[in-house]
């Protein structure tokens, strides 16, 4: 169980592979800190985030809230709750994006900076 209070089993399966195309397109990818991925190609790849919205109310009525009473408990299991969904948001765009590449282009060349 998670702090925002899901259950999780896991599964041991090896995914089948994913085609190459077969076009014989190279592309290189660049990671970075404000733009998640930059393709060659010219494509700026952007890993999704909370809104500011979603992060603000929240935040407010948490400081509003008097502390050690349930109004505030309820309020910090429902941050816990919205930063468990920026998570799932970001793990589901990493493999969308990374199938999408994979499925567009026959080889990959990576550029991290440490």
């Amino acid at each position: 169980m998670d702090r925002a209070g899901r259950w999780h089993i896991g599964f041991a399966v090896i995914p089948a592979p994913v085609p190459a195309p077969g076009n014989g397109q190279v592309v290189g990818i660049d990671r970075g800190v404000a733009v998640a991925a930059a393709l060659s190609t010219g494509e700026l790849l952007h890993c999704p985030a909370l809104t500011a919205q979603e992060r603000a109310r929240l935040q407010r009525t948490l400081a509003r809230a008097e502390r050690g009473s349930n109004r505030r408990g309820r309020v910090r299991r429902a941050i816990t709750r919205l930063r468990a969904r920026e998570t799932d948001r970001r793990k589901d765009w990493a493999e969308k994006a990374s199938t999408g590449i994979a499925r567009r282009f026959d080889c990959l060349r990576f550029r991290l900076q440490c």
